[in-house]
């Protein structure tokens, strides 16, 4: 039972990093997940693209953050 509790506040912990990142202005999913890694976060644990984006969309299905779509400038999007 301790473990699916110290899980969901992982979870909890990590949502409202993320909501606290994209606060601070317009990102890419892959910045987020570098920003967290950088961080302290990382006594949650190695954030991963496997983790991170699905919270992502049910935070933007929420209504709680908005996404649009557009190549980074790293893969040759903006010249």
């Amino acid at each position: 039972m301790e473990g699916s509790y110290v899980q969901q506040f992982k979870k909890g912990a990590l949502e409202m990093m993320l909501l606290c990142l994209i606060n601070r202005g317009e990102t890419y999913g892959y910045e987020v997940i570098r920003q967290l890694n950088d961080s302290g976060a990382a006594v949650l644990g190695y954030a991963k693209e496997g983790t991170v984006y699905p919270i992502l969309y049910r935070l933007q299905e929420g209504g709680l953050v908005q996404a649009r779509m557009a190549p980074s400038a790293a893969n040759g999007g903006s010249k």
